[in-house]
């Protein structure tokens, strides 16, 4: 966290699929290496399995919170999310989100957790929307089964990122 030129504490924090969670050792090198990523107070990951998730929240000495959706059929490892903090996390939920993947059949997350940073309250969440190939009611549903999850949330700071699949103008098209 750092401060913006107001003087406002500026919270900072990263997204990133690490596909299949097969780069781990690239993306360890590269996340160390880069002080804007490596300073994130931070990062929300896609596709880990708990293997790597581990590894990253080692190498970067971050506190965990990682949940698998399934086993992927093409890695058969497990496949989900993380949230990595520098503050130890606390109230860890978990939202298995409607509809599973039109290719391959894989069931879908999303996870929460609140930590202190700066001296606020944060809840951070992270996700992995199924890709444009599923109808539109279908992936509004996801997105609703995330919002209807964090309506309640008491944390005074709330931040969502993620993989949410709309790179493709069809993608934001969908939603």
């Amino acid at each position: 966290m750092g401060d913006d030129p107001s003087g406002r504490r500026r919270l900072s924090i990263v997204t990133w699929n690490i596909r299949f969670g097969v780069e781990i050792d690239a993306a360890i090198e590269l996340l160390t290496g880069n002080p804007q990523l490596r300073d994130a107070d931070a990062l929300l990951l896609q596709e880990m399995d708990g293997d790597g998730a581990v590894r990253i929240a080692r190498a970067l000495e971050l506190d965990l919170y990682y949940e698998a959706a399934c086993r992927h059929p093409q890695t058969d490892r497990d496949f989900g999310n993380a949230i990595l903090t520098r503050a130890p996390m606390r109230a860890k939920r978990l939202v298995k989100l409607p509809n599973v993947a039109v290719v391959g059949g894989t069931p879908r997350i999303a996870i929460g957790a609140t930590a202190s940073v700066g001296g606020l309250d944060v809840s951070l969440w992270t996700t992995h929307a199924e890709t444009p190939a599923m109808r539109r009611q279908q992936r509004r549903e996801q997105f609703r089964a995330i919002a209807s999850s964090i309506a309640d949330d008491p944390a005074p700071r709330l931040v969502v990122g993620g993989d949410f699949n709309t790179v493709t103008r069809r993608g934001i098209d969908l939603l």
